[in-house]
């Protein structure tokens, strides 16, 4: 084994080994940089609610723009919104939480996965020039879908401030 077998996957070993420090290194700097160094699930929690907020503006200002430009600058932004809600949850799920927070979490993903949708049916009225439906749809359905899922973050962090005052 040791002269034979192991010398033939050792190329493979080192690959192996060199592309999870990598990616173990990519998940710290996404949850350095979410949290400037400051590790708390409190941030991260934050950092989620300000994300779908603003999403949900850029998502007003979509149906609002009538300058392509101007609307292709709120897509970029709507994109980098969910890029960090995405980033924020991921390095929020990569830390110790306790039950009642993991519970939340799967809520809030069972509310956000119903959400978005909602917002793509809103791009998809606003792209095809049917601004009305687009603005009916958004006011009626997406938006409060989306504040469930604000509420469900609110709750989020209540737990965590109470949690880091205990």
């Amino acid at each position: 084994f040791w002269r034979v077998t192991l010398p033939q996957i050792g190329t493979t070993i080192a690959v192996v080994v060199t592309t999870t420090v990598v990616l173990v290194m990519k998940v710290f700097d996404i949850v350095k940089v979410v949290t400037n160094g400051n590790f708390g699930t409190q941030v991260l929690a934050n950092n989620m609610y300000a994300s779908a907020r603003e999403r949900t503006v850029s998502l007003q200002r979509l149906l609002l723009v009538r300058d392509p430009f101007e609307r292709d600058e709120q897509w970029m932004r709507f994109l980098s919104q969910a890029n960090e809600f995405v980033q924020a949850r991921t390095a929020l799920l990569a830390l110790p939480l306790t039950e009642e927070e993991h519970k939340l979490l799967r809520r809030q993903g069972e509310l956000t996965a119903r959400a978005v949708p909602l917002q793509e049916e809103v791009l998809q009225l606003i792209w095809a020039g049917r601004h009305e439906q687009a603005q009916r749809r958004l006011v009626t359905e997406a938006i409060p879908a989306q504040d469930r899922v604000l509420e469900q973050l609110k709750t989020l962090y209540r737990l965590q401030e109470l949690t880091a005052t205990e």
